[in-house]
């Protein structure tokens, strides 16, 4: 079962996560899911340097997130509530469905889409970026 499915088993059954006090959506989503899987936290970690951002060398504005190899991924002082092992074999599920979906996009943020950066909304001012994704089939094409 996948995250949109783990979502919906929990909405069918009435189970909320807490509101927040602006009045966000109640109910758990993929994302979320996504989120909650991937958190070193609950098999007891604590990471280190896991949220930030860094300048990309050489440029003005550009900056990157820190992945996996340039954090710290150390045992915290709390109860894990479930146990490393099945923790990493969720996270061997994660990529591996993350593989399924690969964007074609350069590695590591890398802009390959000519106007990525340049071209801006004409109503909120975001940039504006290209983004292609492509299914793999479970043979590996």
């Amino acid at each position: 079962m996948g995250s949109n499915g783990i979502a919906k088993y929990l909405e069918n059954h009435g189970i909320h996560k807490i509101a927040r006090q602006n009045g966000k959506n109640p109910l758990f989503d993929a994302s979320l899911i996504r989120r909650i899987i991937q958190n070193p936290v609950y098999c007891g970690k604590i990471a280190y340097g896991r949220r930030r951002t860094e300048k990309v060398h050489g440029t003005r504005n550009d900056y990157r997130q820190v992945y996996k190899d340039d954090y710290l991924l150390v045992d915290g002082l709390h109860e894990a509530l479930v146990s490393e092992e099945v923790w990493e074999q969720a996270q061997i599920k994660v990529a591996a469905q993350a593989k399924k979906y690969e964007k074609v996009n350069s590695p590591k943020g890398e802009k390959i889409h000519l106007l990525s950066g340049i071209l801006r909304c004409p109503v909120c001012g975001a940039g504006m970026y290209g983004n292609k994704s492509i299914k793999h089939r479970k043979d590996g094409s």
